[in-house]
């Protein structure tokens, strides 16, 4: 009944109207990603695009979609996603995605003291790595020099050792808040993580005593680059609201060469590069560059001494 479900229709309308527009050329890729509820509704264009019937005018795709989980791709949270790949006929079928890391036991009871264990193994041990833990994934940022992440709150005798206390209920039961250790991976990134708390020992949870983590820090949870330049308002809803980069590298290397991005890849980027402020305005303009553009007062950013545009 939410009236914003209409909305994962969207896309259909753009790559019909695309189709429809004399002198313009069809869409050559289309990647789509949503919450897990729109699978039944991701099955439906699949088998729409791949006939190529009625408003299509027999313009077909190759299109494959899947379910997939964010910590099997080295994010270190637990976050699933449907996304769905199509692309036009020539370049072969669509491969599935293949897992970098192993699965998480989402619930306690089952991951049993084996998965306490699982620490992250090096990349030549064996097929897959264990998933990437929070602990590691910010003590790993911190460490760059100049990083605005700094997790020496949560040390204690040079151990990172913290745990989080989910804002949302689990089981129906909103007064039951989940719980998951530094070793561990990170609830799903959602707008609502800086209410999250943050206990670094089971005195301080006693004794009400809690932090937040800072939108850097949630960012790395996403995996954004440690020095990621967020701005403007609610930049906590900004940084649960995206797709986590490294699934995205992921998702597109798949759908637009057909293989997986290289460790060299990944691994530059983890570092949010130098913009120079020229470079930043060819951009904007590049990202108006419809016939109506932009107004003056959009995408404005936030920089130090100067008042951002409303």
């Amino acid at each position: 009944m939410d009236p914003r479900t209409a909305l994962v229709l969207e896309p259909l309308r753009w790559l019909l109207k695309a189709i429809e527009t004399e002198g313009r050329d069809p869409y050559k890729v289309i990647v789509l990603e949503q919450v897990p509820a729109v699978l039944p509704l991701w099955d439906v264009y699949a088998r729409l695009l791949r006939s190529g019937e009625g408003r299509l005018r027999g313009v077909k795709y190759e299109a494959e979609f899947w379910e997939l989980k964010t910590e099997q791709y080295g994010v270190p949270q637990t976050r699933t996603r449907a996304v769905l790949v199509a692309r036009r006929p020539g370049e072969g079928a669509i491969a599935p995605l293949s897992p970098t890391h192993l699965p998480f036991q989402l619930h306690r009871a089952k991951r049993g003291a084996a998965q306490h264990d699982m620490l992250p193994t090096d990349p030549g041990s064996g097929p897959k790595d264990a998933w990437v833990s929070m602990g590691r994934a910010l003590d790993a940022a911190s460490k760059v020099e100049g990083s605005p992440v700094d997790v020496s709150r949560f040390r204690e005798n040079g151990e990172m050792k913290f745990f989080v206390v989910s804002n949302y209920g689990s089981g129906g039961d909103p007064k039951n808040r989940g719980r998951r250790h530094s070793y561990e991976p990170a609830f799903t990134v959602t707008g609502k993580i800086s209410r999250n708390k943050v206990y670094k020992s089971l005195e301080d949870y006693e004794a009400g005593k809690h932090d937040r983590f800072t939108i850097p820090e949630s960012g790395v949870l996403q995996t954004f680059p440690h020095n990621f330049p967020w701005s403007g308002k609610d930049q906590a809803q900004q940084v649960g609201n995206a797709v986590p980069p490294r699934l995205g590298m992921h998702v597109l290397s798949r759908a637009l060469r057909g293989d997986a991005p290289s460790d060299t890849e990944l691994a530059a980027a983890t570092s949010w590069p130098t913009v120079s402020p020229t470079t930043t305005e060819e951009l904007r303009v590049l990202g108006c560059g419809d016939q109506s553009r932009c107004p003056n007062t959009s995408h404005a950013v936030k920089r130090p001494g100067r008042k951002s545009a409303p």
